[in-house]
């Protein structure tokens, strides 16, 4: 299926469905799920070049002055299926401060006009290594309150 940016969306290539369609809201810092199960995205070995797009359908208790390290969904990949090692190939971190939309710029809007459609390049190479295995990690700072975030994500040409 194509969306209307020219996005194709392929249900082998979703790595999150976590509160997209406002219930199962996550509320703590966990590998992302779909259906409850965790996900990874194997690319078979070889380099990879793909479009991670994040969906955050809603973002609660992030943007509190209480909430110092906010949330942070990052794309992590790793040479094996546990992740006992990984690197974050993007990220995006919501909080007080800042939004950060990948590892290189950040602006100054606030954390409750997050909601909307993230798009990052991205590839399986980092420092000369490729990282065969793909998976989206929620982090969220110390909570205060009810924080709460709900998204999809998933990989595409």
């Amino acid at each position: 299926m194509l969306d209307s940016r020219r996005l194709i969306i392929d249900d082998a290539c979703k790595l999150a469905d976590t509160g997209g369609n406002g219930t199962n809201l996550l509320n703590s810092s966990a590998a992302a799920t779909i259906d409850g199960t965790a996900k990874t995205f194997d690319t078979g070995g070889g380099y990879t070049e793909a479009k991670w797009v994040l969906d955050i359908a809603s973002v609660v208790g992030v943007a509190t002055a209480a909430s110092v390290a906010g949330l942070e969904i990052a794309l992590e990949a790793s040479t094996t299926s546990t992740f006992t090692d990984w690197v974050k190939l993007a990220r995006l971190k919501l909080g007080p401060e800042a939004t950060t939309h990948t590892r290189e710029s950040s602006d100054n809007s606030a954390a409750s006009g997050a909601v909307g459609r993230y798009i990052y390049p991205v590839h399986n190479l980092f420092n000369s290594t490729i990282y065969r295995h793909l998976r989206v990690y929620t982090a969220f700072g110390p909570t205060v309150g009810n924080q709460t975030v709900g998204f999809q994500s998933w990989l595409s040409k």
